[in-house]
């Protein structure tokens, strides 16, 4: 680049091809340049950054041929390249996500698997190949190479890797030092080389690679051949009648059979020994499809299958090879070879990228270019059966799948894709992680594994929605349902109700709206249609909120948010199926269509929103809060937030016609995130952001009086930003908020939960930015209350809380909450009905010998009278206490063997046979009349975990635990569950509650939390927070007299606390 002023040296060199750039395309308005070298490779530059943004494969993006032309459009961002095709290659305008994890910072090549090492190897666009611990997903070593690697296979020892380039070379490499050991290369020009394996025949060893070049280039490796640049061996003799185009992959079948597979469809068997043709045949187009011309008959990946797979076939040895629209072939290779039948492998129709097998089952696995991986069996496939059903299938990346690998021994699946990661996959579909993580794994624990989450990229990533059943391509024969025409798109609804299908005609302006695109022949679109498309779907979402705010329509908010807030919100339909990526048009299809409205709850909306936002602005109207309930999802908690929505909505009928909608925060989704609040204001804001001002937030306890709550509301403006509360603070800096302003604690308010609080909307909206662009600082979620004022506060950049007398926790019937307050709070200790008995309590404490004379005697002043069931576990068994050693050697931190060693007694029949288990500490003070009354709540015959609620990465798909400190309360269905499941510990003194937190979540089972639980003292919470409390239980005795502090805060018992409340009601 040159500075036209100044011409003594250029203004800048942009260096990445390996081969001469033939043209080249200037966007002055996107400040890029466009280059294509003789090989085919195309870039994208950045003028002002002069590095290259992005290198596109023509093997990927579907050009086919020798590149002769390229014209860049800044209108429709997308460059035209001419070859024996017309591609149009689409610039992505959606940007990696800030925080994304990947593995490399540039789309990953290939990947592959060292059984030897136990290492995973994979190498990006830009030629950094990686070197990763198979068992942890820990990076051990990185290094660099300049030959643009395209493909890469081990030698059969697993000790070296060899890589091919872009530059028409294989290099073999020492991966664990990245020294190049040899560089394997043809004389004259060399075109890239795409795919390569290490095979051998007898007892010779050999390199072949495949590519542009259309011939098989042989090398032998032989240990004793010193030369640093090695020429290939001549060429086969059959080698000048092989592939009219070029070769894309390569594979080999014991002892002497070679596969090649080529652009055009073309795959030929070949006989290593001989250098001949064995067979060759072409990929038949798919059935449905009578016309060939814009198919992508490329053959991606091939693998051979042996007799013991093939026992249905009476074969020996056959061929699976990918093939056009989703399509894997199978062939037999011997005499002449023959086309044996198809198989729909992609649900999407997607182009298989990829194919994998296991050798001692008959398992087939199939990637695609959305980045689903499929499991066949090939056992069942019948050639007369095209659309055979996959044995299991999941989403694992979001484009591209680039390298599949089946580890059986470990039952485990590698893949690598294009969106720059590299992960691996239990064998059925369970997400272990990522290559790269911060948290390390145990491919033997799958505690330690990310299941049940998936990888956040695939959950928001638009293609990841399931099709709507509701709709079709084609009318079926027994359909009833009616025909819809739009521009030349049919959509087909199944039959629904009247007040269903009313709603539907109401919002045909936002299903019915077509995007014009231009006919392709390309991969898609990536992500201008999602950017095209954003102004109407926020339309749209407004328009449904607004609906379902009428009575009975509640539901339909959830299923919005499922599609909304992931991005599902486009569908490609057609009255021909795709070609290749040819696109007829395209659809916004709102999830509206799932919910089955009641025919009577589909009427219009009496008042319009109009007329609400003509009120003057310091108004109000009900209609304009939305309600957030922080509800639970164990069945007693589900209950109480259906009696507290019932109670909202009775008050509301009251006042209007039209109540607020009231949601429950535990059937939003089934983010395990949401109730900590910041994952879900993203689907707040998007949601109810243009016909709502307020979003106030409940506990399940809290009271509400409806009509004095939307005055107080009223007094702020709704079009600026409040945070609104009732404001706790703290006395001394404490532990479970990190010592925040150690200085002057008090300084710092934070709202108390329990008598609601309230965000404005464009708070909401601002807060909901931040979430979706900046990653949250701190992996825990301890006291949610103070991080989410952190959160908004900002370090000043947010506003802080303002205090609203209004919101109180005050007893519902004190003369003060009878004059002023909008919100108040029951006092009392849930209790559902008598007491748990004494006998259905089991009590397991946790010790060691060290502290048998300093925390056990407080147990035994305090609360140890109140257990009928109750032993001491520890390292040193004593008989004045006495202590049941468990065999579990004492940890400094973390008990988990100690813990695992208790749910194992308790189920053994060591242990009374009681409903409930209690795992407490030795320095933990707890009520256990307190918590007999409130597991009267509980139903023991449900899986339940019961304590103060923690969470670990919640806003990167985590999981909620209890914390061990105030005491962790299981019944026995859950303890079974638990230990049925192999949950185990990865070591001793790993942090007992966050492994059984890893495990509950992998098990789907919920963590149920209650604030009476402390992990702390009662110095370290705010005043005001403990005076409304009947706490169960404190934790630690640092600077305290645990013994007063029991007597102050738990020695009652619940009968006497009742009687002083009724003498009290008396006077």
């Amino acid at each position: 680049m040159w500075n036209p002023h100044f011409s003594g040296k250029p203004a800048g060199i942009l260096r990445g091809h390996q081969a001469p750039v033939s043209y080249l395309c200037i966007s002055s308005e996107d400040s890029q340049i466009f280059s294509v070298s003789v090989d085919n490779a195309v870039k994208v530059w950045d003028i002002q950054e002069q590095h290259c943004l992005l290198t596109v494969d023509s093997k990927e993006s579907g050009i086919r041929g020798d590149i002769t032309a390229c014209s860049y459009s800044s209108s429709m961002k997308s460059l035209y390249v001419a070859a024996d095709n017309m591609a149009v290659l689409s610039q992505k305008t959606r940007p990696r996500r800030h925080g994304q994890l990947v593995s490399h910072e540039e789309p990953v090549k290939c990947c592959g698997y060292c059984e030897e090492f136990r290492q995973v190897v994979s190498c990006s666009e830009e030629s950094v190949v990686r070197v990763w611990d198979f068992d942890t997903g820990r990076l051990v070593f990185e290094f660099g190479s300049t030959h643009a690697v395209t493909c890469m296979t081990f030698d059969l020892s697993g000790r070296r890797l060899i890589t091919g380039g872009r530059d028409g070379c294989l290099r073999i490499w020492n991966y664990s030092n990245g020294q190049c050991l040899k560089t394997l290369k043809k004389d004259g020009e060399c075109r890239a080389v795409l795919d390569c394996i290490f095979l051998r025949v007898h007892s010779n060893f050999y390199v072949m690679s495949v590519g542009q070049d259309r011939n098989v280039s042989i090398y032998s490796d032989v240990p004793t051949d010193f030369r640093h640049v090695q020429k290939p061996k001549p060429s086969w003799q059959d080698d000048q009648k092989g592939h009219k185009e070029e070769i894309l992959c390569v594979a080999h079948c014991p002892p002497s059979l070679l596969a090649t597979g080529s652009c055009d469809g073309e795959v030929i068997v070949w006989d290593v020994v001989s250098g001949r043709m064995q067979c060759r045949f072409t990929s038949p187009p798919p059935d449905e499809q009578q016309h060939t011309d814009g198919i992508d008959a490329s053959v991606t990946s091939a693998i051979f299958l042996k007799s013991s797979e093939l026992q249905q076939f009476s074969m020996a040895t056959a061929l699976v090879t990918s093939g056009a629209m989703g399509y894997i072939n199978l062939w037999s290779v011997h005499s002449g070879g023959e086309h044996v039948g198809a198989l729909k492998a992609s649900r999407t129709q997607g182009k298989i990228t990829k194919l994998a097998k296991t050798e001692k089952t008959s398992r087939l696995y199939a990637a695609d270019q959305m980045g689903y991986i499929y499991i066949h069996d090939i056992k069942k496939f019948a050639p007369s059966q095209k659309s055979q059903k996959a044995e299991n299938f999941w989403r694992a990346h979001t484009s591209r799948v680039t390298g599949l690998q089946v580890v059986a021994d470990d039952q485990v699946v590698l893949t690598s894709s294009t969106d720059c990661s590299v992960r691996l996959w239990s064998d059925r579909g369970e997400f272990i992680g990522t290559f790269g993580q911060n948290e390390i794994w145990s491919t033997r624990l799958s505690s330690s594994w990310k299941h049940p989450a998936v990888p956040y990229e695939v959950l928001i990533d638009p293609p990841s929605v399931p099709n709507p059943k509701i709709l079709n391509m084609e009318t079926n024969a027994n359909n009833s349902g009616e025909t819809h025409h739009r521009g030349g798109v049919k959509i087909t609804f199944s039959k629904i109700s009247e007040g269903r299908r009313k709603i539907v005609h109401k919002y045909h302006k936002i299903v019915f709206t077509q995007i014009s695109l231009k006919e392709t022949n390309t991969r898609g679109f990536n992500g201008n249609l999602h950017r095209d498309v954003k102004t109407t779907e926020q339309q749209a979402a407004s328009e449904v909120a607004e609906t379902c705010q009428q009575p009975g329509k509640a539901h339909a908010l959830r299923a919005l948010r499922a599609t909304l807030t992931a991005g599902w919100s486009l569908r490609m339909l057609s009255d021909r199926r795709l070609l290749g990526a040819k696109v007829a048009g395209c659809w916004i299809l709102l999830s509206l269509l799932y919910i089955n409205f009641p025919a009577g709850n589909s009427g219009e909306s009496t008042q319009s929103r109009n007329d609400v936002h003509a009120i003057h602005h310091n108004e109000l109207d009900l209609r304009e809060i939305v309600f957030v309930l922080q509800s639970q999802s164990n069945s007693h908690h589900a209950k109480q937030a259906e009696r507290k929505r019932a109670d909202l909505l009775a008050q509301a009928r009251a006042v209007t016609e039209n109540p607020p909608l009231v949601l429950f925060l535990h059937t939003l989704s089934d983010n395990e995130g949401d109730w900590s609040i910041l994952p879900l204001l993203p689907y707040l804001s998007h949601s109810f952001g243009k016909n709502s001002s307020w979003i106030v937030f409940l506990e399940e306890q809290t009271n509400v009086r409806v009509k004095k709550l939307v005055q107080v509301l009223a007094k702020y403006d709704k079009n600026e930003e409040w945070f609104l509360g009732k404001p706790l603070h703290d006395e001394e800096s404490t532990i479970i908020h990190h010592y925040a302003f150690a200085e002057n604690p008090s300084t710092f308010k934070y709202p108390d939960f329990s008598a609601a609080w309230a965000l404005s909307v464009p708070l909401v909206a601002r807060l909901a930015s931040k979430v979706r662009d900046e990653p949250l600082k701190s992996d825990f979620t301890i006291d949610l209350k103070h991080e989410v004022a952190l959160y908004i506060w900002d370090e000043g950049n947010g506003p802080t809380l303002t205090a609203v007398p209004e919101l109180c926790s005050e007893e519902e019937d004190s003369p003060q909450a009878l004059e002023r307050c909008a919100t108040t709070l029951s006092r009392e200790l849930p209790a559902c009905g008598d007491p748990v008995k004494k006998e259905d309590l089991f009590v397991a404490v946790k010790t060691c010998k060290k502290f048998h004379s300093e925390r056990v005697p407080v147990i035994k002043k305090t609360w140890e009278k109140d257990a009928l069931f109750l032993e001491y576990y520890s390292d040193h068994a004593d008989p004045s206490i006495p202590t049941t050693d468990i065999g579990v050697p004492n940890t400094e931190r973390g008990h988990c063997g100690k813990t695992f060693a208790i749910l194992q007694r308790f189920l053994s029949g060591s242990a009374p046979k009681t409903r409930w288990l209690v795992v407490v500490d030795d320095d933990t003070l707890i009520s256990l009349p307190r918590l007999r009354a409130l597991l009267s709540c509980y139903d023991p015959s449900e899986p339940v975990c019961l304590g103060e609620r923690y969470g670990y990465g919640l806003s990167q798909g985590g999981y909620s635990y209890i914390t061990g400190g105030g005491g962790m309360v299981f019944s026995r269905e859950a303890v079974a569950r638990l230990l049925d499941s192999g949950c185990r510990c990865y070591s001793n003194d790993a942090p007992d509650d966050m492994v059984l937190g890893m495990c509950l979540n992998a098990l789907g089972l919920p963590v149920t939390h209650s604030p009476l639980f402390h992990q702390a003292r009662p110095e370290d919470y705010a005043r005001d927070f403990l005076a409304h409390q009947v706490p169960i239980s404190f934790h630690k005795h640092w600077n305290i007299d645990p013994v007063a502090v029991f007597n102050k805060w738990l020695k009652d018992d619940l009968v006497t606390r009742r009687s002083e409340r009724e003498d009290k009601t008396e006077l």
